[in-house]
């Protein structure tokens, strides 16, 4: 169990404040949360989190998890939202009603929290 550090990788103009985000490592199987807080609106840059504590598994192992937003302003209001860790990744894409990209202008200045549980490469 810890703690890891959300990033950006410095595309767009969003920015944020991590409230939390932790894991837990049993084995191969990582499951991390993090609780952000957005400090300013972003543009069109697809979101994309940076930093997970463990690089996921190589072939073939996609993991989705589950986003909760609270944004009064945001276009993604009422939308299926999802997070997403690719095979062989450190870092964690969203999207909406399928796979439409969310993009740092459709978060606002809300927060979001999101989770998702995968197998890390070792």
């Amino acid at each position: 169990e810890g703690t890891w550090t959300p990033s950006t990788n410095g595309a767009g103009n969003y920015t944020f404040t991590i409230a939390s985000a932790n894991y837990t490592k049993i084995g191969r199987m990582v499951m991390i949360q993090a609780y952000l807080s957005g400090n300013s609106d972003g543009d069109g840059t697809s979101l994309t989190i940076h930093g997970l504590p463990f690089v996921s598994a190589p072939s073939n192992h996609y993991s989705v998890g589950g986003v909760n937003w609270a944004v009064g302003n945001s276009s993604l209001n009422g939308k299926d939202c999802t997070a997403r860790v690719g095979e062989n990744a450190s870092s964690i894409y969203f999207s909406y009603n399928g796979q439409t990209d969310i993009t740092q202008a459709d978060i606002d200045v809300g927060h979001f929290i999101f989770s998702v549980t995968y197998f890390a490469a070792s």
